[in-house]
Formats: C-alpha cells, sequence, structure tokens
C-alpha cells in the first residue's frame, strides 16, 4: 500500500510540478540615476529579490506587492514589469519589476545605507550573478539618466502618477463634501 501511494505521488509531482516565482525589484535611487543593488562574497551583483513557490501570476501587482513589501522589507508600488522569462524545464518564472518607493528621500537613503545604488557606468564593470539582467538593468538606467520615458508606457506605469491619482482622488471627494474613510 505504502508502494503504490508512493508511486501515486510521484506521478503527481511528475505532472503537477509547482512552479517557483523569482520576483527581482529595480528600485531607483531618490535622486541619482542609480539603482539599488546587492553583492555576495564573490562580488557578484544583483537586484533585490525574493523566490516563492506560491502561485502568483506575474502580473498580480497587488499581491506581489504585498509579497515584496513583506520580504524585502520595502514600502514601494509596482510600476510596471520589465521583463518576464519562464524556465519550462525548472518550472520557473522570472520577472524584473520596476518599483516606485514609498519613502521621503533621506528616509530611503538611510534604509539602504549600507546597500549599493549602481549607475550606468558602474554596471558596466561589475559582474552580475545572472547575466541575463544586464540588458534589462541598462535599458532602465538609461531611460531615467535621459528622462525620456517611452511614448507607449500607460500613465499608471509612470514615476509619480499614483501620488497623483492619490491626490486628484482626495480633492475631488472634499469638493464634493464626502468624507475618505480609507486611503486610496
Amino acid at each position: 500500500m505504502i508502494i503504490l501511494l508512493s508511486s501515486i505521488n510521484q506521478i503527481f509531482n511528475r505532472f503537477f510540478q509547482r512552479w517557483k516565482f523569482h520576483f527581482y525589484a529595480i528600485l531607483p535611487h531618490p535622486t541619482e540615476a542609480k539603482i539599488l543593488m546587492l553583492s555576495d562574497d564573490e562580488n557578484t551583483w544583483f537586484l533585490p529579490n525574493i523566490c516563492i513557490n506560491e502561485d502568483i501570476h506575474p502580473s498580480d501587482f497587488a499581491t506581489i506587492q504585498k509579497v515584496i513589501e513583506k520580504e524585502l522589507g520595502i514600502s514601494a508600488n509596482i510600476l510596471y514589469y520589465a521583463h518576464n522569462y519562464d524556465d519550462k524545464s525548472k518550472y520557473e518564472i522570472h520577472t524584473i519589476y520596476v518599483l516606485e518607493h514609498n519613502y521621503l528621500k533621506k528616509e530611503l537613503i538611510e534604509k539602504f545605507k549600507d546597500a549599493s545604488w549602481v549607475d550606468l557606468e558602474t554596471l558596466k564593470n561589475i559582474s552580475l550573478k545572472l547575466p541575463e539582467h544586464k540588458s534589462v538593468i541598462q535599458e532602465y538606467l538609461t531611460e531615467i539618466e535621459s528622462s525620456e520615458v517611452l511614448e507607449l508606457r500607460p500613465p499608471w506605469a509612470r514615476k509619480g502618477w499614483l501620488y497623483s491619482a492619490q491626490k486628484w482622488i482626495e480633492e475631488q471627494l472634499l469638493e464634493l463634501n464626502y468624507q475618505q474613510l480609507y486611503s486610496v
């Protein structure tokens, strides 16, 4: 009986293997064209990241935002995902998200005072743990360095949009004499 259950379990796991989700965060510096990066003992660099075994679709920003905030201790909004790729052989999904922090400038710099802020020039001279991330990071840094946001990017995927939308909603509620019960 135990052998039969073990065989059934192996067959089930083979056909219904759970996927691993790897979420990587591009978190920009508040005042400079740099992003937060971490390094290991071998001096290879990587984006802040988490890996979970729960079924979360890469476009479920609300759930992913909560996971990122909880696991990385970063209060941020997800603007968009910059890159998404599946490794079907390993049952893994890798997604790089561009975040907008919810800190005051001084708070953010203080929170990550022991981390490294990497600019485009530094990126060219460092070794990445995941070399496939280099072009995505490079594209993002080039965009923020030049201050030219892609025309096709929707407004809600642009820095500052959520804050502006929240302020507008609050103003409209006030003008209509409605009481705001919860934050937007």
